[in-house]
């Protein structure tokens, strides 16, 4: 992901990844959801939410450490100890919040509004913050109803009922980027005051600093495992959590962590939760942000909705009136925040005198220190090499200007996961590092801290090529990673609300990278066919000289990570194809490619027949755990075994990697090079050359990566699938089909016929390691016959999707 002005349809997949293994498997590659009627969320968007936040939703949080430890909301604002006794909630604005409505439908094709409670609503916050004593140089941003007012989105238009904005925003020209918090509201009763909540109208100093110092000093209530329901996994990993930041009190998240205490692992999201859920996703996937908050407000019930790439944490609910110290609490942590307290990157710096985020343009981008990525001498030493791998930090820190002429910023729709956000910046003046003035990119992102870093895998490539005579012409080909800046999901510059929030297992940590690159142009931006194979010769070229050299295998060959840039010599000019994004690479230690076998196949077969041994039969009790039972079967399987994950996107991910293995196949080179005449083959059907557009193909939009499988098998096997794509390539690329396509495609349609036959090769090889060694005099010799057997199996797939094949192809002229 090298360009900042690249298609937005590039992040449109969720990507098959060792990041998020508690992801059903038929959520795998859920498309880019679209909404339905009138910005309501269609089947689609349902699913992919539910999916998306699946064991990852914590419930209970205590609401007065929300305000405190989310928003950074201090009590002294409210001057409680100097003259500021009491606030009242207007009498009025209350009686007409009880006896109104707020509810939404559609017709004709438009959202109808009913009641005037959230009008009501609004009147309410703004008295009580007209109320509040003024803070000296800050100025407050402003809370809206949004009633009619769509809220700009690059994908769809959604309409919150609630947003908290810059105080020069107006209800119209909203956008994701620029509201800071949202909220919404459901309220069908129609009801009247009564006295008891007359009552509590008027709120009194030692009211609010009970609800805000008593519940932020709350014990934790669970004192024993018998008090709240544990998975399994939870319970084993009890002595793999660490604590993180200042608070004692453990926030659960997905299916290893602490035990739960006052905030648990509750139920999924249904409902009007999920449109909560989806504003906080869309939140998260604009701008340059860490985490999202959010309200929803049901009759007067009232929680506080806080999301991170780790998860989503819900608050205790509380009524805004029976509990008005709360709410008051609520909107003075809204009144006097800023827009760090809601989110925005705190790496990302506001223009001087600026004290809103309006939008990006001329922020700046500061790292506190930086590793840098240049090269060290060819004949450096091994200790030099390894220091160089590892990172070397400079203690000067960095800045670099958001450059949004002509260029945008790019964030992939998600709200879970690394979240990964590209920025157009300028190096800025006065670096260390030569490149003043240099029109580079920021990929900025949260990767799991327990896995390879992006970075350090790029240095050790790029060092790698350089050091060999002939693979250095080759470093072209690569993403050029100028330098970058990591650190855990602790350190204290980075303000994460989550560390406040208690401990969290280590495979479930993200913390935070920023890599700073050239830019490159996405692959739609190309001109003839000629650029386009080229683009190709050149990243397949790199993508096989990283192999040869480090042993570093790429594993997500997409649409979006192969780019270009233009090259001119003189009065020519030509491009230079350019793999990028190696955030789910992994060095592979062996150099077989996968012809011999191994010993997890091995171990995994003894693990399912003891299983089944254990059961005594009861295959179909077996068979009928639910889905949950079976992801942490998973989840418990690769912790004991190391056990490998599918990885990639799965429109352009080989075939044999969206086959029902119970034990996904290992990612080999062969894998990464089919990947490359997927991605052919998608932008051949999908590229408009005449607008510079991309489009889709449905059948491997799929939301189940099996029906994807079978939608690819079907287009190399079947000629009338074949043909029925092919219809919708652009006739100047249609040469590219002929040339290229057509010949991969019959390789592949063989190699699909072998890697079949090895698996039935496999199957019989585990069969003969599993039969019993005494008195079985041929044991020894069956063995060797089926290992025979096997690898020839595995030389011959191997033999038949080579790097000189795909050369020879695509030298082809067209």
């Amino acid at each position: 992901m090298g360009s900042a002005s690249e298609s937005k349809r590039k992040d449109s997949y969720i990507k098959v990844d060792a990041e998020n293994p508690d992801t059903p498997s038929w959520a795998y590659t859920t498309p880019f959801p679209r909404k339905s009627i009138a910005g309501y969320m269609g089947p689609d968007l349902t699913t992919y939410l539910k999916s998306h936040f699946m064991n990852s939703v914590a419930r209970g949080y205590p609401a007065a450490k929300f305000i405190s430890n989310v928003w950074h909301f201090d009590i002294v604002n409210l001057r409680l100890d100097s003259g500021q006794k009491s606030f009242i909630l207007n009498e009025e604005y209350a009686k007409a919040f009880l006896s109104g409505a707020w509810c939404k439908s559609v017709v004709d094709n438009e959202v109808l509004y009913e009641g005037k409670a959230a009008i009501t609503l609004e009147n309410l916050w703004h008295d009580l913050t007209a109320q509040f004593p003024p803070r000296s140089g800050h100025t407050p941003m402003s809370f809206l109803t949004l009633q009619g007012c769509d809220v700009r989105s690059t994908n769809a238009n959604y309409i919150p009922d609630f947003g908290f904005t810059p105080p020069l925003s107006t209800h119209q020209g909203q956008s994701w980027e620029r509201l800071v918090s949202c909220g919404d509201l459901k309220k069908h009763h129609v009801g009247k005051m009564d006295d008891d909540v007359q009552e509590r109208l008027q709120i009194h100093a030692h009211q609010i600093k009970g609800a805000y110092g008593i519940s932020k000093r709350k014990k934790d209530s669970i004192e024993t495992d018998e008090e709240v329901s544990c998975t399994t996994s939870e319970v084993a990993n009890r002595n793999k959590t660490r604590r993180t930041g200042y608070d004692n009190e453990p926030m659960p998240i997905g299916q290893a962590t602490t035990p739960p205490s006052v905030c648990h692992v509750g139920k999924e999201l249904a409902g009007h939760e999920l449109q909560i859920a989806d504003y906080l996703t869309q939140m998260l996937s604009h701008g340059v942000r860490t985490y999202a908050t959010a309200f929803f407000l049901h009759e007067c019930n009232m929680t506080l909705w806080y999301a991170d790439r780790m998860g989503l944490v819900v608050s205790e609910p509380f009524d805004i009136f029976a509990q008005s110290p709360l709410f008051l609490l609520v909107v003075a942590a809204h009144h006097y925040a800023d827009p760090y307290d809601f989110g925005l990157h705190p790496l990302i710096a506001l223009p001087v005198g600026s004290p809103h985020l309006v939008n990006y343009k001329n922020t700046t981008l500061r790292l506190p220190m930086v590793v840098s990525a240049d090269l060290p001498p060819i004949d450096t030493s091994l200790p030099d090499a390894h220091a160089f791998d590892e990172g070397i930090t400079t203690t000067q820190s960095v800045e670099f200007q958001m450059d949004l002429d002509g260029r945008h910023i790019t964030t992939a729709y998600e709200a879970l996961g690394r979240g990964t956000a590209v920025i157009p910046i300028l190096a800025g003046v006065g670096t260390t590092l030569c490149l003043d003035g240099a029109r580079l990119v920021a990929k900025i992102t949260s990767p799991r801290e327990a896995l390879p870093a992006e970075d350090r895998l790029i240095r050790i490539l790029r060092r790698k090529l350089n050091e060999d005579d002939h693979a250095r012409q080759y470093l072209k080909h690569v993403v050029d990673l100028k330098c970058s800046f990591s650190c855990k999901m602790d350190d204290k510059q980075m303000k994460l609300p989550r560390c406040l929030m208690g401990p969290v297992a280590d495979d479930h940590r993200r913390g935070f990278r920023i890599l700073i690159m050239s830019e490159y142009l996405p692959l739609e931006h190309i001109n003839s066919p000629a650029e386009l194979k080229q683009i190709f010769i050149d990243t397949i070229t790199g993508h096989h000289w990283v192999w040869k050299t480090s042993h570093i295998l790429h594993r997500d060959i997409s649409y979006g990570n192969i780019m270009f840039y233009r090259e001119f010599d003189g009065t020519n000019e030509q491009v230079v194809g350019v793999l990028t994004d190696w955030d789910m690479a992994a060095k592979q230690e062996y150099e077989d490619q996968g012809t011999q076998e191994t010993d997890f196949e091995f171990m995994r077969l003894m693990e399912r027949q003891a299983q089944m041994a254990d059961d005594d039969g009861n295959c179909e009790e077996r068979l009928q755990q639910n889905e949950s039972s079976k992801r942490n079967e998973e989840v418990r399987g690769r912790q004991k075994f190391g056990l490998r994950v599918r990885v990639g996107t799965a429109p352009f991910m080989a075939c044999d990697l969206l086959q029902p293995d119970s034990v996904p196949r290992r990612h080999l080179y062969r894998h990464d090079l089919e990947s490359f005449f997927w991605v052919l083959t998608w932008f051949c059907v999908v590229f408009n050359p005449i607008e510079h557009t991309i489009d889709t193909i449905p059948a491997w939009d799929s939301s189940n990566w099996l029906n994807v499988g079978k939608a690819k098998v079907g287009f190399l096997t079947i000629t009338k699938e074949y043909t029925g794509l092919i219809a919708r390539v652009h006739a100047d690329y249609l040469p590219i089909d002929k040339m290229c396509i057509y010949d991969f495609r019959y390789c592949l349609e063989e190699a699909w016929t072998a890697s079949r036959e090895e698996r039935n090769t496999k199957d019989k090889y585990l069969q003969a390691l599993a039969q019993p060694r005494e008195n079985n005099p041929r044991y020894a010799e069956f063995v060797a016959r089926a290992s025979e057997r096997l690898t020839q199996a595995r030389e011959t797939l191997r033999d038949l999707i080579t790097y000189d094949y795909f050369m020879a192809v695509f030298k082809i002229p067209v």
